[in-house]
């Protein structure tokens, strides 16, 4: 799991990143912001964060993002993909795919999955 904070895109100091993995296996990538409304009035805004995830191809999978972009492609579990203004891209899901965005892009292929998608 890799992640790189691009601290010329936002506010470094107030951005935050959360790796880490629990006793079942489960693993968390996170980007988080201060609370604070008088940082938003600032014009402060959170850095850009990309993140690398590399995971073994039959685990369950979800994504949760705000104007973001995720690609996902090989997994064969249950996948959950929610997002909100970000862009989806999916190639070679395989098991069960639920996907949810609202104004967002989803660009996929090679589905051997039940799909439910939500726009």
């Amino acid at each position: 799991m890799t992640a790189v904070k691009y601290a010329d895109t936002g506010d470094a100091e107030n951005t935050t990143i959360e790796l880490s993995q629990a006793s079942d296996g489960t693993v968390t990538a996170a980007t988080h912001f201060s609370e604070g409304w008088w940082l938003w009035l600032t014009g402060s805004r959170p850095c850009k964060v990309d993140y690398i995830v590399r995971a073994p191809k039959n685990c369950s999978l979800k994504v949760k993002g705000v104007s973001n972009k995720a690609f996902a492609e090989g997994f064969e579990g249950q996948c959950d993909f929610n997002s909100v203004s970000g862009d989806l891209t999916l190639r070679n899901l395989a098991g069960s795919v639920r996907v949810n965005t609202v104004s967002g892009d989803v660009d996929g292929s090679g589905f051997r999955a039940a799909l439910h998608l939500e726009t």
